[in-house]
């Protein structure tokens, strides 16, 4: 599904929407899809996808008093 999701956006969308996509490598292509990467991280981040809401990641820390 993701890399469907993929080819969608990068061989189809992004070429509809930006024109210096069309043609690659161009420096405006990279620029939007350096964007979308920022964007994406932001949304990670302000939705607490990543740290939870302790700011932690949760699988930065075991506890193996808790395994054993």
């Amino acid at each position: 599904m993701w890399v469907g999701m993929w080819d969608l956006v990068d061989q189809h969308l992004l070429p509809l929407l930006f024109e210096g996509c069309s043609v690659e490598p161009s420096l405006e292509c990279a620029l939007v899809k350096l964007a979308l990467i920022a964007v994406g991280a932001l949304g990670l981040y302000c939705t607490r996808s990543l740290y939870g809401e302790d700011g932690r990641p949760e699988y930065a820390h075991v506890n193996f008093s808790r395994i054993a």
